[in-house]
């Protein structure tokens, strides 16, 4: 689950960095296919690491189960949300 979880928490922080001053609703979420292709792509694979039978005992894996999946959103989306938020704040204070 640790493994997983950091990658989703990376997954979650790449669209912070889309841009460092603007919230991702004003550089628009489509904007970039790209990102969108890769993002989907790493994730993929993540899920191959977890559940294809070859690379579980490859890669030391077991199957995670859809509360497992809950728990690691639930931590990564504040990382995604909290540095949105503030980059509209700081948006709305620079005027």
């Amino acid at each position: 689950m640790a493994f997983t979880g950091l990658i989703i928490l990376e997954k979650a922080n790449v669209f912070n960095f889309r841009s460092l001053r603007e919230p991702l609703a004003v550089i628009g979420f489509f904007s970039n296919p790209w990102l969108l292709l890769a993002w989907t792509a790493t994730v993929g694979l993540q899920v191959c690491a977890v559940y294809v039978p070859f690379l579980q005992k490859a890669l030391h894996t077991v199957p995670l189960d859809l509360a497992d999946w809950g728990w690691m959103l639930a931590i990564a989306a504040p990382v995604f949300i909290v540095t949105d938020v503030y980059k509209w704040w700081h948006r709305k204070a620079s005027g």
